[in-house]
């Protein structure tokens, strides 16, 4: 059985754990995120038009484990940057993510 080390604190936006899995050697680590007060804010959002500036568009609020996913991937660079535009849309236009979105259109 492996051993659970907490590195988060209480009230931490990521909720952090460190298991050591002796028998195997092995160990990792694993992030998690109430991703609940974000989906429900851009639920919210998609019911209104707020992208009515035509130089800037506002289309995802992404919690931060997607956002580290994404950099890995090679999609968003370390400054959030999109380095590849047809994933990055093509991700958030997949219906698996449409609450990523803060707008019902396309992307």
């Amino acid at each position: 059985m492996a051993k659970k080390l907490k590195l988060s604190n209480p009230g931490d936006v990521i909720e952090s754990n460190f298991y050591i899995d002796e028998a195997a050697d092995k160990y990792y680590i694993e992030d998690k995120i109430d991703a609940k007060p974000i989906i429900d804010r851009n639920k919210e959002l998609q019911k209104h038009d707020i992208n009515k500036h035509k130089d800037f568009k506002y289309v995802a609020s992404i919690p931060l484990t997607v956002f580290y996913n994404m950099q890995k991937q090679g999609i968003l660079s370390k400054t959030g940057k999109v380095q590849d535009r047809v994933a990055f849309a093509r991700f958030l236009n997949d219906p698996d993510n449409k609450y990523l979105k803060v707008t019902d259109k396309k992307i």
